[in-house]
């Protein structure tokens, strides 16, 4: 119980870490988008100067984020060389330690990810072709080197729950696969996790509709942000409700 507090601080405190830069990122869209007429400066140069930065920031986030996933890679290895040898009465306490370590991982890796989308959009406002050489390579050696350490860990955890290796990953329903190979325990830390995600996304979605709506109408900084926006909103609720009601039926049933 008090590694899962632990786990769900440490998630937390990423997840505000996440939303900060994301408000940073949309402060930089919306003075982007401001009237030249409130600003008496090129916002056209000011634009691109902030680009250019955030792809700095963003090569600068992803190599950090890396030097973390094999700080954890290498724990997560250590941890799983210890579970083959385990006695009966330490397996409980190291297989709880492994999910810990593999999540936060998990975690890495999705911040892994989203700098190098970020970063990769906007390296085309690199003008100088030898820095954007250099950048491109550092970006790209970075993708591989996070895509390595997600097979690594799936090798792991395969090594820890053999039975789960019967889980298909180029399957849509992979994820479903992997969790009925799981005991009852673990189903019901998913669900849990699962809906309090649903839940905390209710919020997120409509924050980010309002600032995006805000942005359109103040800022003109562009329509497709609130299609985007309300889109996936609206799709992350049909499907949960969809999936609800096909379980009732067959409850029903």
């Amino acid at each position: 119980m008090k590694k899962d507090k632990v786990l769900k601080k440490w998630v937390g405190k990423t997840m505000k870490f996440a939303l900060l830069g994301a408000v940073v990122g949309l402060g930089g869209s919306i003075i982007g988008g401001l009237n030249r007429s409130f600003w008496h400066i090129d916002l056209n140069q000011l634009k691109l100067f902030l680009h250019q930065v955030s792809v700095y920031l963003f090569l600068f986030g992803c190599i950090v984020a890396n030097i973390v996933l094999g700080i954890y890679y290498g724990k997560t290895k250590r941890t799983v060389q210890r579970i083959v040898q385990a006695e009966e009465e330490v397996l409980d306490f190291l297989e709880d330690k492994f999910e810990i370590q593999f999540a936060r991982g998990q975690i890495l890796v999705v911040v892994s990810i989203c700098f190098f989308i970020l970063g990769a959009c906007l390296l085309n406002t690199i003008i100088e072709i030898d820095i954007y050489l250099i950048i491109a390579v550092l970006y790209i050696f970075n993708f591989f080197y996070t895509d390595y350490v997600v097979i690594q860990l799936y090798r792991l955890s395969i090594k820890v729950y053999p039975e789960k290796s019967k889980a298909d990953p180029t399957s849509m329903n992979y994820l479903e696969q992997w969790l009925s190979y799981s005991d009852e325990a673990e189903k019901e830390l998913t669900y849990q996790s699962a809906y309090s995600t649903f839940s905390k996304m209710q919020i997120v979605f409509i924050i980010a509709m309002f600032l995006a709506f805000i942005g359109q109408l103040l800022f003109d900084t562009g329509f497709f942000a609130i299609l985007i926006v309300t889109a996936l909103f609206g799709t992350f609720n049909i499907i949960f409700q969809v999936y609800y009601l096909k379980l009732r039926k067959q409850k029903l049933n």
